[in-house]
């Protein structure tokens, strides 16, 4: 997954797609609760879907964690802990 030189975040938005549109997945970063904004929220999920195995999607989240890891550090942003959560289904899972 490759970032832009500029993300501009909305922090009255509820979620960020992180993913470009020519990627075969979506990865999101929303707010825990529905309907909040990413402002509000205490805690924020990053979701991924699209993958086309529990191996891949794993690996993925796995880049992923590390990825915020760094851009949260870099840009001077506390996190308490990125926890992974993983749910594995083999049918699609759609958030709606």
């Amino acid at each position: 997954m490759e970032v832009g030189n500029q993300v501009f975040l909305n922090p009255e938005a509820t979620e960020l797609v992180l993913s470009g549109p020519e990627e075969p997945y979506l990865i999101v970063l929303k707010a825990a609760v529905d309907g909040e904004t990413l402002r509000q929220s205490r805690r924020l999920v990053l979701r991924g879907s699209g993958y086309t195995s529990n191996d891949e999607a794993t690996a993925a989240g796995d880049q992923c964690r590390s990825l915020l890891s760094i851009s949260f550090a870099r840009l001077n942003f506390g996190a308490t802990s990125i926890v992974p959560a993983v749910e594995a289904t083999s049918t699609p899972v759609f958030a709606g």
